[in-house]
């Protein structure tokens, strides 16, 4: 059985520049230079961040609702690796669960 993967980015709205249409691109702001809480996750979590910040693009409401396996095929890592990062980045609050979003 497949574990599905179910989360939406915090402030997802911030990171996407065009309200009506799935742009190609997300925008990242500077002030992430600055977040002292994520310059403390570790390499790997800060990488998987950014990588769902991607894949949540794909949705006009920033919903990941994908298998693990296709997460972690689409962002090119293992699933010890994204678990890993995942789970650090919900106990810091920039990823929630999505089933309430759906």
């Amino acid at each position: 059985m497949s574990t599905q993967i179910c989360i939406v980015p915090k402030d997802w709205n911030k990171f996407q520049h065009y309200k009506t249409r799935l742009a190609p691109w997300i925008k990242v702001p500077r002030s992430h230079l600055e977040d002292r809480v994520m310059a403390s996750l570790g390499v790997e979590a800060r990488l998987v961040a950014y990588q769902l910040l991607l894949l949540a693009s794909e949705h006009p409401k920033g919903l990941i609702d994908l298998p693990l396996e296709v997460v972690c095929h689409r962002i090119s890592m293992s699933s010890e690796q994204f678990l890993e990062g995942l789970i650090s980045l919900m106990e810091h609050g920039y990823f929630a669960s999505g089933l309430a979003s759906k």
